[in-house]
């Protein structure tokens, strides 16, 4: 009598194994797009709490923003530039006379500014703009803005993807918004007048 050994063939194996490949390929796929939405969230919801932080100290400080001024004390206007790398210094305008920065005018209402979580080092994910009241530099707003809002958020979407498409597009203009403005496509917005 002949004696058969159980096991599998080199074919089985490696038929097993591609299979399991695959799935694998395909589940990691699926995490990954749940990551980047979920990063995405996050952001949104940490650039929500700033909207409404910035309303507390408004609240608090005579109806006035951080840095908004009623005269041109700059020649450009204020900003606040974070970058994509939250391990990067964020850029604020130093041509502003203020000796304050937006992160220790907001602590009291935000522990710390929306933090962003991306891959790029180099650009900004997100501007926070306090238009400046001189006639000839440039503004920002939102589009289907009437008027020039006192601050501007812009929320650069080429970082966050599906994450702020229903907020406008940026519009930038040299003319106080006299002739047509000037479309930012990339770039989403969020402003209060």
């Amino acid at each position: 009598m002949k004696k058969t050994k159980k096991g599998f063939t080199l074919i089985e194996l490696l038929v097993v194994i591609s299979i399991i490949s695959l799935l694998s390929s395909v589940v990691l796929v699926g995490v990954g797009g749940t990551r980047n939405k979920a990063k995405e969230k996050a952001f949104r919801s940490e650039i929500m709490q700033f909207v409404n932080a910035l309303e507390l100290y408004r609240n608090d400080n005579g109806g006035k923003y951080p840095f908004e001024v009623d005269s041109a004390v700059s020649s450009f206007p204020y900003f606040y530039s974070g970058k994509n790398n939250p391990l990067s210094a964020p850029l604020e305008n130093t041509d502003y006379t203020s000796s304050f920065n937006l992160s220790s005018a907001m602590s009291k209402y935000m522990k710390t500014l929306p933090n962003p979580r991306g891959s790029d080092v180099v650009n900004a994910a997100w501007v926070f703009v306090v238009n400046s009241p001189n006639t000839f530099n440039a503004k920002y707003r939102c589009k289907g803005d009437s008027v020039v809002p006192k601050y501007v958020i812009h929320l650069e979407s080429t970082f966050w993807g599906s994450g702020f498409e229903d907020w406008p597009i940026a519009q930038l203009s040299y003319t106080n918004f006299t002739t047509v403005p000037s479309d930012l496509p990339s770039t989403h917005c969020f402003s209060l007048k």
